[in-house]
């Protein structure tokens, strides 16, 4: 029985194979295991020599991968043995010896490469077949896998970073996993150059329909672990420092301080929508996040002040309470909690439910980008409304109120402007109002004549100007006309 499995699946071995292939050919699956073969491209005979293109393929996963490595010409390949015949007698040397040698030395290297890697159970992949045919050196210790290293990066970091930071980097790499599901392989950390960045990049915005500004985050997140894994010395490669995926200006969805007072005082009747609101405008009113929202605890509050440490950056924070303010807290004085917070998805839900009923509707235009292609959509205002636009909130309604942008970024621990402008909204009626105070410190023309001018004295500087030619006696007379209604010379 063993004797007759064995010449069945001997016959299906690829040709000019050592014996002892057999082996690691039941070991390393079949399907899995490349195939070089040799052909002539008579397509591209060249028309004055007659010579021809002997190419090395190797298939992979349904794939066909092509080196051109000699030149014959084509009445001398031998299809059926892939090399080239013996020239006859008194014929010119077709280098039959020389070229079939060179070809036995490829066949043998190449089995003996993919022997090693079954050996070492390194999982080929389509890099690595494109990098053999091109003549690089591969290391035959087996990659770190990608995936593992990016576990042990979110398990190591997880008692470092902010639940919500945590929660973005397990994101990152479900959507990685899934786009090495897309290109059906597996990476490894040897993997990671531009040519990967490219790919992940078309996958993200082609298939995917990815965002911009958050494929800049996937981008950020990326370069996080593989700066960690190079602190580790899983990682030796540079390649990633160039990956670049700049953020695009989109537009700040933030509250007017009349939406904010509309939804302050609105009367719900339904207790759920008065709560989430209360939530809501606590944090219009501080600039807390929803993280820290519903965090907060009754010890957290002294003499006027919030007192608490950032979910985020880890950074103290000591933030002024308004009355507004002090009315939630007094109002949820017997709970448990500082603020009836609820989980962040019912959260977003019912808030919008709480917009849309205080007449937060205002037809609002908001431009994201896919790649380069900008995508304008026009929706009713509370439908754009999420957690962190009370944050947003805080920064444009006191900014608007004139509250200096240093004691604002004090308040809201940002230390980047370019951070702090993406929270920024500067109302229309602010630049109306700003524009005109600015173009009113501008003299007007007749503040810069000299009131105690006499007649006398304007006549004679006329005349002075005619005969000179100097200074614009055009302009002078405007301005004399400006100022008497004088009808125009004849």
């Amino acid at each position: 029985m063993f004797f007759s499995v064995w010449c069945h699946l001997y016959k299906k071995l690829p040709p000019a194979l050592p014996p002892d292939f057999f082996f690691v050919y039941l070991i390393a699956k079949p399907e899995a295991m490349p195939n070089i073969k040799f052909s002539v491209n008579i397509n591209k005979t060249n028309k004055t020599t007659g010579l021809a293109p002997i190419r090395a393929t190797i298939s992979f996963q349904g794939k066909n991968h092509r080196k051109n490595i000699e030149l014959v010409k084509p009445a001398f390949w031998n299809k059926l043995k892939q090399r080239v015949k013996p020239n006859r007698e008194g014929t010119p040397d077709n280098r039959h010896k020389t070229i079939n040698k060179l070809l036995d030395d490829y066949q043998s290297k190449t089995n003996a490469f993919f022997n090693d890697c079954a050996l070492q159970n390194v999982q080929l992949t389509e890099k690595i077949i494109v990098d053999f045919l091109d003549g690089k050196e591969f290391s035959k210790s087996k990659p770190l896998d990608f995936n593992t290293i990016f576990l042990e990066f979110l398990t190591t970091t997880k008692v470092t970073k902010a639940p919500r930071t945590y929660t973005n980097h397990v994101t990152v790499f479900n959507y990685l996993t899934q786009y090495q599901e897309y290109k059906n392989t597996r990476l490894t950390l040897n993997d990671i150059d531009l040519s990967f960045f490219d790919g992940l990049q078309d996958y993200s915005f082609t298939i995917r329909k990815t965002q911009t500004n958050y494929f800049a985050k996937i981008t950020a997140v990326l370069k996080t672990f593989l700066n960690w894994s190079a602190e580790r010395e899983y990682y030796t490669g540079t390649k990633h420092l160039k990956f670049k995926a700049p953020e695009k200006n989109i537009d700040t969805i933030a509250l007017a301080i009349e939406e904010f007072q509309q939804l302050y005082s609105f009367n719900f009747e339904n207790p759920r929508h008065e709560r989430v609101r209360d939530v809501f405008c606590f944090g219009c009113l501080t600039g807390l996040r929803f993280s820290d929202l519903k965090e907060l605890k009754r010890e957290n509050i002294k003499n006027g002040y919030i007192e608490i440490v950032i979910q985020k950056t880890k950074d103290p924070a000591k933030i002024p309470i308004l009355s507004e303010a002090q009315s939630i807290i007094d109002k949820y004085s017997q709970e448990p909690t500082l603020l009836p917070v609820i989980s962040p998805q019912k959260y977003n839900v019912y808030l919008k439910e709480c917009c849309e009923l205080a007449g937060i509707d205002q037809p609002t235009q908001k431009t994201t980008f896919i790649g380069n292609k900008a995508i304008k959509t026009t929706k009713p205002k509370y439908k754009l409304i999420s957690a962190h636009v009370s944050r947003k909130t805080f920064v444009t309604l006191f900014y608007s109120l004139g509250m200096d942008v240093k004691m604002i970024k004090a308040i809201t621990g940002h230390t980047q402007d370019r951070t702090f402008d993406k929270y920024l909204k500067i109302e229309d009626e602010k630049k109306k109002t700003e524009i005109n105070k600015a173009w009113g410190k501008v003299p007007s023309p007749k503040e810069n004549m000299d009131d105690d001018i006499s007649d006398e004295d304007l006549v004679s500087l006329i005349k002075e100007s005619r005969k000179s030619g100097k200074g614009n006696i055009n302009k002078i007379m405007d301005f004399l006309r400006s100022q008497e209604d004088l009808e125009p010379e004849k």
